[in-house]
């Protein structure tokens, strides 16, 4: 994040993600405390299961439901909203949000749908399972290979790959993951200007 605010220091940059509201309606359902949905504790792991299936449902009914949602808290908290297909706003100003967490290709056709005048790119992040191990990941069989978890694994139309397969080192010189994220700036500066 640090380095695309260095590179586009006059632009709103912020990050949405789809989880949140989800994890707001199921904690204020079942009376839990959202904050402790947002983290990977304990807590969150109890109740992860039966959170999937709620946002599950949910989605079947609408699938663009959290994506919505999310936009809907951005509005709440004063942050603008990207020009939609009304031509009137477009070009008004400038913003880059990354949305965090599109977890299904539904995720995408909402976005591309319903902001047909913003420039939409989607990275995908990949990451060898030893590495996210080493980073605490551990598989739990019917959460970790479910819809939630694996519906973009088959998912072709990504404009960047990003491989973060680096193991965290101090001093170290400019990495793969680094060297993708400026061919993505490139790409954004591009869209941009």
């Amino acid at each position: 994040m640090n380095l695309i605010n260095k590179q586009f220091p006059s632009i709103i940059i912020s990050i949405c993600t789809l989880s949140e509201p989800l994890k707001k309606e199921y904690a204020k359902i079942n009376n839990l405390n959202f904050n402790d949905l947002m983290t990977d504790g304990k807590a969150k792991e109890l109740v992860r299961k039966e959170m999937i299936e709620f946002g599950e449902k949910l989605r079947k009914e609408d699938f663009g439901i959290f994506c919505r949602k999310a936009f809907i808290e951005r509005r709440i908290q004063n942050l603008p909203l990207p020009p939609t297909t009304n031509p009137s706003t477009t070009n008004k100003f400038k913003e880059i949000i990354l949305i965090s967490d599109c977890r299904r290709p539904t995720d995408f056709e909402f976005f591309k749908n319903n902001f047909k005048n913003s420039s939409i790119i989607c990275v995908r992040i990949n990451s060898k399972i030893e590495i996210r191990q080493k980073r605490g990941f551990l598989f739990i069989e019917g959460i970790d290979n479910e819809e939630s978890e694996c519906a973009l694994d088959e998912y072709k139309n990504w404009d960047f790959n990003l491989f973060n397969n680096e193991e965290e080192e101090e001093g170290k010189g400019e990495g793969e993951v680094e060297k993708e994220l400026k061919n993505i700036i490139n790409y954004l500066k591009q869209l941009i200007n």
